[in-house]
């Protein structure tokens, strides 16, 4: 997904949609599964500091891309990324997962996508 040849901000908005509907479809189709992978990443602190900075490193390349073509003007790419993530905690933390099933959680989600898009492009 990082790697695509769309245009920077589509590329954007589409990695975190597909990360929070990864999340939230493990979250309200099996949430035995997802109980027990919320266990696991609370005792694999290593594990999950190396998922996130994966994540990191994947908003990276799509902020980056963004940055070179001139759709985005960001003058510390991986403090953008790692902003970007944080900002939408409430879309694939698990810590936030009863809000996932709310009918209008993809229009939060493409709401949240509208500002970030806004505050990464050049002025």
């Amino acid at each position: 997904m990082s790697a695509s040849t769309a245009p920077a901000p589509e590329r954007l908005r589409s990695w975190l949609h597909t990360l929070h509907g990864a999340k939230r479809g493990t979250a309200l189709d099996d949430p035995e599964l997802f109980a027990t992978y919320v266990v696991l990443v609370g005792e694999a602190s290593t594990v999950i500091a190396a998922s996130l900075d994966g994540m990191v490193g994947q908003l990276s390349r799509i902020i980056a891309d963004g940055v070179a073509d001139g759709g985005f003007a960001v003058p510390d790419v991986p403090r953008a990324a790692r902003a970007v993530l944080h900002a939408t905690a409430r879309f694939h933390d698990p810590a936030h997962r009863a809000h996932w099933a709310e009918p209008d959680i993809g229009e939060q989600l493409d709401a949240v996508c509208d500002l970030l898009l806004d505050g990464l492009r050049p002025r």
